[in-house]
C-alpha cells in the first residue's frame, strides 16, 4: 500500500524516548533539575538510556534510582569521592548510594567487598549490574545538564548543604 504525500505531511512526528510526555523525561528532570533545558540532540543522543529513568524496564526501584541520582549529584556538584550522606531511610539506600559515588568518582576502586555490601542488602546480580548501569549513565546526565545550566544543579546544591549540615552536627 502506498502512502500519500498528503498524509506524510499532515502525520504526527514520531515521539522519542524523552519526550515532552513520557514518564521517562518527567523523571529525569526531576532527578536533575534543568534536564528540559538540554538540546533536543543531546536528548537524542541519551534515548538509549531513557529506560533507566521510568518504572519501564529497569530491575532497580525507583527509590534506588533516586538514592543514586543523589550521590551522582554530589559527585559533579563538588568533584567529591567521598561523602557522608544525607542520612539515606535504609541500609540498601546507603549502600547504593556509597556504590555510585564509588563508581563515577573512582570506578578504579571498586572491589568485591563492594559487590559483596550491595548484595547483603538483598540486591540480586542483575540489579548491581543495573546499579552500575544507572551510575554510569546518571553521571553523565547530571554532567550534561549542569553544563548546559553552566552551574551547580540545584539539586546538587541542596543536598550539599544538607551534607553539610548533616557532618556539622555529628
Amino acid at each position: 500500500m502506498m502512502t500519500s504525500t498528503e498524509t506524510i505531511l499532515h502525520a504526527d512526528p514520531p515521539r522519542g524516548a524523552f519526550d515532552a510526555a513520557s514518564q521517562s523525561f518527567r523523571d529525569a528532570c526531576r532527578l536533575f533539575p534543568g534536564f528540559a533545558s538540554l538540546p533536543t540532540p543531546v536528548l537524542v543522543s541519551l534515548e538509549p538510556y531513557a529506560h533507566l529513568f521510568g518504572d519501564g524496564a529497569s530491575v532497580l526501584q525507583a527509590s534506588d534510582r533516586e538514592a543514586i541520582a543523589a550521590a551522582v549529584a554530589l559527585v559533579v556538584a563538588n568533584g567529591a569521592a567521598d561523602f557522608l550522606s544525607v542520612a539515606p531511610a535504609a541500609p540498601r539506600a546507603a549502600e547504593l548510594e556509597r556504590f555510585a559515588t564509588k563508581m563515577v568518582a573512582r570506578s578504579f576502586a571498586v572491589e568485591g567487598a563492594d559487590l559483596e555490601r550491595l548484595a547483603r542488602v538483598g540486591l540480586t546480580p542483575d540489579q548491581v549490574a543495573a546499579a552500575a548501569e544507572v551510575a554510569i549513565a546518571y553521571h553523565v546526565v547530571a554532567r550534561l545538564t549542569a553544563a548546559a545550566r553552566g552551574r551547580r544543579p540545584a539539586v546538587c546544591e541542596a543536598l550539599t548543604a544538607a551534607a553539610r549540615k548533616s557532618v556539622a552536627a555529628a
